[in-house]
C-alpha cells in the first residue's frame, strides 16, 4: 500500500551524501510580494517542493508506479504539471523534488501572473495501470503588499531553561 508521508516547500535543502537524509532550509509558509507605485515590481521566486511517499510490504518494491507534481495558481483555471514520470520503490520511502522558479512583474519574463490567493502544489502517485491517483498537497498563501508596508515580524523565539 502506498501512503503520503509529507510535503514541504523550502528555499534550500541539503542532502546527506551517506544517508540520503534531507535538511530543509527556510521552510516557506507564506509569500509576500512587494508592490511599488500601484504595480508589483519584479520578484524572483525560487524554491524547492518536496513530496515524500511510503510503501509497506504489500506493494512489491519492484512494482512500477507513476508520479506527477502539479501546481494551481490563483486566477488560473487549470493546474500546471511541474514534473512527472515513472518510478519503483527501491526503499520504503520515495521522495520527489522539483525546483520552482519564476519572475513576477516583468511581462517579458513572467509566465505566471501572481496575485492574492493560495498556490497549491499537489503530489500524485499511483501504480502503473491504476486510474485513481493518491495525492497530498501543500498550500502557500500569497499576498501583495505595498513597499511602504513594514515586513511581517518573524515569530518570537521562546527559550526554555
Amino acid at each position: 500500500m502506498i501512503s503520503p508521508r509529507y510535503m514541504i516547500c523550502s528555499e534550500g535543502r541539503i542532502v546527506d551524501r551517506d544517508t540520503g537524509l534531507i535538511s530543509h532550509i527556510n521552510v516557506i509558509d507564506k509569500f509576500l510580494i512587494p508592490r511599488s507605485q500601484g504595480r508589483p515590481g519584479p520578484v524572483l521566486l525560487r524554491f524547492f517542493v518536496s513530496a515524500v511517499w511510503e510503501t509497506d510490504e504489500e506493494l512489491p518494491l519492484e512494482e512500477e508506479c507513476e508520479w506527477e507534481m502539479v501546481a494551481s495558481f490563483p486566477g488560473e483555471n487549470e493546474p500546471r504539471t511541474m514534473g512527472s514520470g515513472r518510478f519503483r520503490f527501491t526503499l520504503p520511502f520515495q521522495r520527489f523534488d522539483i525546483l520552482f522558479q519564476t519572475v513576477h512583474g516583468d511581462a517579458s519574463l513572467a509566465e505566471i501572473r501572481l496575485q492574492r490567493g493560495v498556490i497549491r502544489f499537489t503530489s500524485r502517485v499511483r501504480r502503473l495501470g491504476d486510474t485513481e491517483w493518491l495525492s497530498q498537497e501543500y498550500g502557500i498563501p500569497l499576498d501583495v503588499v505595498s513597499a511602504e508596508q513594514p515586513n511581517e515580524r518573524a515569530p518570537e523565539r521562546i527559550e526554555s531553561n
